[in-house]
């Protein structure tokens, strides 16, 4: 037996905190949930939404939706351990709705209500729904599915998940099931009740059935894993050379991809492994024309500017479009507005009217750039940047000069994003890498 595990701390904060939630469904997969290979149903029993959250989102959890059916009151939090390369998976009722397994168009009510009962489960203290209302609840949970053709082929499709789950509960207990008006009740030998009452008309109902289908389609047509709360999200890692963004933008990438789907780039040199080889090139000649005082032509530096401008217009605008598609991209760098500085526009006060036309168009496509959501800039000393850069396995690196040069420059630059905020990264890398998921974790609730 492991000596911890995230769901098991969840529990045992939990119950320290008086906040009541108990396992209510699918009870045969608990053992899979617990070693990160399948979701835990969780139901909340007392009134402490806010807490059981604040709870999860302070131990490392994120919280994630489903693309496909929208709902506040049923939540999806994930952990991604990246030492045993799990994600842990807990799927979250706020109230209890079921009925179409995607819809859960009916609220579901207990007399006497839900309560808790905590259970030996392979070693581990787990709260599970009393044995009497889960098999009540697994009775009506199966009869509402059965209601619908589109429910039977669903609870076709996946039989032998019910036909485990129906050998562990024993449902011999389930009475009666009778409807008043379009509610449904079922009540066994001991009193105990559960009440389901429609939360949705019958045209609202269709329609969410048909918009559920058409967005389950699109999700596995571009294989959409859960999204950020509220839609996808732009997060840039910047700051000076050396401060650890590329490190960074590589450890969120791999924690997060096990929920979301992640998308990363560097927006910097946005251009594929043939336009930077050919721009490496470039600045190394111009490194050997200016130590040779060679004056380089203006066209050549308009013309490379626009280039530059106009591709990082176009993967800013394509990583726009993934996060409306709800892709959670991040970021090494990102394009600023400030003329004259790293990753600004480059053509300042150009002479003649070819000259202030081209300014003018560089200056619009990077003013007319998408913004980040947030953009996390890396706070670093300079002893750190020229050490960090000094250990760099890197072709073409930059010298300490240079990189002293672009460390002050890099103070020059300003984004035009929703959220900034600054970072001490003059620590460890484990100790960054907390602070860096803390941060993600703050920001997508």
């Amino acid at each position: 037996m492991m000596e911890s595990n995230p769901i098991i701390d969840i529990f045992r904060l939990a119950e320290r905190e008086d906040i009541a939630v108990a396992v209510f469904k699918n009870i045969h997969r608990v053992s899979d949930a617990l070693n990160g290979s399948d979701d835990l149903d969780l139901l909340l029993l007392n009134d402490r939404k806010e807490d059981l959250l604040q709870l999860l989102h302070s131990n490392g959890w994120f919280l994630a939706m489903n693309p496909s059916t929208k709902n506040s009151e049923i939540v999806h939090f994930f952990k991604y351990d990246s030492i045993a390369e799990k994600a842990y998976h807990i799927h979250l009722y706020i109230k209890l709705y079921t009925g179409h397994s995607w819809i859960k168009e009916y609220s579901i009510t207990a007399n006497p209500p839900f309560r808790k009962v905590s259970n030996l489960y392979e070693g581990w203290t787990i709260p599970f729904l009393d044995q009497t209302q889960l098999s009540l609840l697994h009775a009506l949970r199966i009869y509402l599915k059965n209601r619908t053709i589109t429910g039977r082929i669903i609870k076709f499709l996946h039989s032998k998940k019910y036909d485990q789950e129906s050998k562990v509960i024993d449902s011999d207990k389930a009475s009666k099931i009778r409807r008043i008006g379009r509610d449904i009740i079922i009540k066994n030998e001991l009193g105990y009740e559960l009440h389901a009452s429609p939360r949705l008309s019958a045209l609202r109902y269709s329609y969410k059935l048909l918009t559920s289908f058409c967005l389950r389609l699109y999700g596995k047509l571009i294989s959409l894993k859960k999204m950020p709360n509220n839609g996808g999200k732009i997060v840039v890692i910047a700051g000076p050379d050396g401060s650890g963004k590329s490190t960074l933008v590589k450890y969120v990438s791999k924690n997060l991809s096990a929920i979301y789907k992640v998308q990363n780039m560097n927006v910097g040199r946005p251009y594929g492994k043939f336009i930077n080889n050919r721009l490496d090139q470039s600045s190394e000649m111009k490194k050997i024309m200016k130590e040779n005082t060679v004056r380089r032509s203006r066209g050549l530096i308009i013309l490379r500017a626009m280039i530059v401008a106009f591709l990082r217009y176009c993967a800013c605008w394509y990583l726009k479009i993934l996060c409306s598609m709800g892709y959670l991209v991040v970021c090494d760098r990102w394009p600023s507005e400030r003329p004259g500085t790293i990753d600004g526009p480059r053509l300042v006060s150009e002479e003649g009217i070819l000259g202030q036309l081209f300014e003018r168009v560089e200056h619009f496509l990077y003013r007319t750039m998408p913004r980040p959501n947030l953009v996390l800039f890396l706070k670093v000393n300079l002893e750190t940047v020229i050490a960090r850069n000094r250990q760099r396995d890197k072709k073409g690196k930059e010298t300490d000069k240079e990189i002293r040069a672009r460390f002050f420059a890099t103070r020059e630059i300003s984004y035009n994003a929703k959220v900034i905020k600054e970072i001490d990264n003059n620590c460890s890398p484990n100790e960054s890498q907390g602070l860096i998921m803390k941060e993600m974790n703050g920001f997508l609730r």
